[in-house]
């Protein structure tokens, strides 16, 4: 890289500010924020070549990789800092940059308003992986569906099953399921291709998601390699495949329940928030007790009634029961749906407790009990 660059773009010899401060901004989210002896892993990897430009960053586990069209006069490449870069930016007007790579530097300029950025050894940035495996389409109504078991995922990197995704197959559907221990999503989709049952990182679909808004994304599975490659569009994001066993996650899900009710999702999220001001003492625990007269919810070990929420029901079915949350778990869950009206369906005060969406059967979400001696006692 020590002949000097510009990036052109359609027109001219220079780039839209816009163009590349996106794609610095994207890729900054996959540059390693830890401390490393390989410097180079917390800059972006610049090469222009083929009449492109091609942003590369990793964070040693993931690799994003972007191409903009250019009309490039010289060839090169280097790894330079991007996150004094961005903030550079940030502050230029929107329209033309040039961007040059010179001996020991980035110089990024527009107009008389110039900026040199340092560069790192572009020896030690990792190469990108090369994948050969099968790819697969997960489409627009697949990747909008996915939040609904991202969020229970852990994030506890010490348990790296736990932070994963499960896909599997089962009966003619797909299923994408979710777990941190105390909590359980499972997703069941037609099953249009078969994908191999593999656990992926739960944070790169939330990154997919992200990129792809809400287009259809091609994935590349690669088991031998243990990696993955998504793309879309001109964006190319990599990962690796956890290993290990899932948890059995289906001798969780309650086959049958003696309470069932159907509850407005706005008012009972509402009442909720009103009773985790009291429940925030108590260890987030707070106390569900239903009936067919309504469901009172109050924090655990209210004495009086002052801090209890009467929430109506829209139906009742079966016997009267007295079941303990975390109130986090279960908001985090009315947060993450988007239907009008919930089902909670619940066998005693000791056996999971499964959340749906009225009339939506390829999804349940599974929340652990805790116990009180008010709910077991």
């Amino acid at each position: 890289h020590r002949d000097l660059h510009s990036f052109p773009t359609r027109r001219s010899s220079d780039l839209l500010k816009e163009t590349f401060e996106n794609a610095l901004s994207l890729a900054s989210r996959f540059t390693s924020h830890r401390v490393s002896a390989v410097q180079s892993i917390q800059g972006t990897k610049l090469s222009i070549k083929d009449s492109s430009i091609t942003v590369t960053t990793t964070n040693l586990s993931d690799f994003f990789q972007t191409t903009i069209t250019a009309s490039v006069e010289n060839e090169g490449e280097c790894v330079f800092d991007s996150k004094k870069a961005l903030e550079f930016l940030n502050f230029l007007q929107p329209g033309d940059i040039t961007v040059e790579l010179e001996e020991s530097t980035v110089l990024i300029k527009q107009g008389k308003t110039k900026g040199h950025f340092n560069t790192y050894q572009g020896r030690d940035f990792p190469e990108i992986p090369h994948l050969d495996g099968k790819t697969f389409t997960l489409d627009k109504k697949l990747l909008e569906r996915l939040p609904l078991v991202l969020f229970s995922a852990s994030k506890d990197e010490t348990r790296p099953i736990m932070t994963g995704v499960y896909v599997t197959h089962a009966q003619g559907t797909q299923m994408f399921v979710t777990t941190d221990g105390f909590r359980l999503s499972v997703l069941q989709q037609p099953l249009q291709e078969e994908f191999p049952q593999i656990i992926l990182p739960a944070q790169i679909f939330q990154e997919v998601i992200r990129l792809a808004k809400s287009e259809k994304v091609a994935m590349t599975i690669s088991p031998e390699d243990r990696l993955i490659k998504f793309t879309m569009g001109q964006i190319d994001l990599y990962s690796r495949v956890i290993e290990g066993e899932f948890p059995p996650y289906e001798k969780v899900i309650p086959q049958e329940s003696t309470t069932t009710c159907m509850i407005s999702r706005q008012d009972f999220q509402k009442n909720i928030r009103l009773v985790s001001i009291f429940a925030r003492e108590q260890a987030d625990v707070i106390i569900c007790d239903i009936s067919a007269d309504g469901m009172v919810i109050k924090p655990k070990g209210a004495t009086t009634k002052d801090s209890q929420v009467f929430q109506t029901l829209d139906s009742f079915e079966g016997e009267s029961l007295k079941i303990a949350f975390n109130y986090k778990y279960v908001l985090e869950f009315l947060n993450t749906v988007s239907t009008d009206v919930i089902q909670i369906s619940c066998t005693h005060p000791a056996a999971p407790g499964a959340f749906r969406m009225k009339g939506d059967d390829e999804y349940v979400h599974i929340i652990m009990p805790l116990r009180t001696e008010e709910t077991t006692g």
